[in-house]
């Protein structure tokens, strides 16, 4: 299901950063693309034109995730209550795919994902119900150079 931004209509003061699928950001520009065109000057087609081609799904830009966008920054941790998921991805998964991947399933899914989106071990923690099960989360996350150090704490 591919999605889009929702473009910007010249005749709309707001631009909106919801995220539609692709058909419903076609239906939404057409019906703009309609209203503007039925009642607005030449120069407010430009800037629509110049606004669908900075905002195209079509185009090289690419959605970016909250932390990525230029605006100022916020103070943020990010907070993983986790269990038994230290253990290998085999052990977890029900994918046959995974069958044979002895991998932590932390540092295969949710960690990798995280690193994938360029957030630095320094602003995550993993908690656990215990302290055998923070040793454990330590070990593994010294199995993995960027997550070596990452902070597990018994809450």
């Amino acid at each position: 299901n591919k999605t889009s931004k929702v473009k910007h209509c010249s005749h709309q003061s707001l631009f909106s950063s919801c995220l539609m699928s692709a058909p419903e950001a076609a239906a939404v520009e057409d019906a703009c693309r309609k209203e503007v065109e039925d009642g607005v000057e030449e120069d407010e087609r430009l800037q629509w034109d110049k606004d669908k081609e900075e905002h195209s799904p079509e185009g090289s830009q690419q959605i970016l995730a909250p932390h990525q966008v230029e605006a100022p920054s916020v103070e943020y941790r990010i907070v993983i209550p986790t269990k038994g998921r230290w253990r290998s991805l085999r052990e977890i998964s029900d994918s046959r795919k995974d069958a044979h991947d002895v991998r932590p399933f932390i540092l295969v899914k949710t960690l990798a994902f995280l690193q994938k989106q360029g957030i630095p071990p320094s602003l995550v923690e993993l908690w656990t119900a215990d302290a055998e099960e923070a040793e454990r989360y330590t070990d593994v996350l010294q199995k993995d150079a960027y997550w070596a150090g990452g902070e597990v704490q018994v809450r």
